[in-house]
């Protein structure tokens, strides 16, 4: 759909919905499933993983987005290694990680003498929440597997 078709779907879905009338559809542009569901289902492989609202599907990831610029050098094998990591991404003097405990992590960050700068603190996007909780599930049936 072109811009202007996708308004209007999305004008009909909201007149639809305030009617009263269930609404369901299928859609990877998670951005707007977080801004105009009231309810989201996660399904991968023909199996539902999560069923809830927008924020309660980006609460069941369970991590949550840090970010923060640095002054100057970076060891990043002793980043990598911090806790509750999921996943690090250093790129120039920018890092971001996604952390299951985001407070111990920045700890341990000043405990590693790094004093970030810009430091950001934010919750999964629905998108990230997404990919969080199938690949948890992906982990699973290779585990149950071996």
């Amino acid at each position: 759909m072109d811009v202007t078709a996708r308004h209007a779907f999305w004008a009909t879905m909201r007149e639809q919905a305030d009617q009263g009338r269930t609404v369901l559809f299928a859609t990877h542009y998670l951005e707007e499933a977080d801004a105009i569901a009231d309810r989201v289902l996660v399904l991968h492989r023909g199996r539902l993983l999560a069923d809830g609202t927008a924020a309660e599907i980006k609460a069941k990831a369970g991590a949550r987005k840090v970010s923060f610029d640095l002054d100057g050098t970076i060891d990043e094998a002793a980043v990598r290694g911090l806790p509750f990591l999921t996943s690090v991404d250093i790129s120039g003097q920018t890092v971001r990680i996604q952390s299951t405990d985001a407070d111990a992590t920045v700890h341990a960050l000043y405990g590693l003498g790094v004093y970030p700068r810009n430091l950001e603190v934010a919750g999964l996007g629905l998108e990230q929440a997404f990919v969080a909780i199938t690949s948890a599930e992906e982990a699973a049936e290779e585990a149950n597997a071996a």
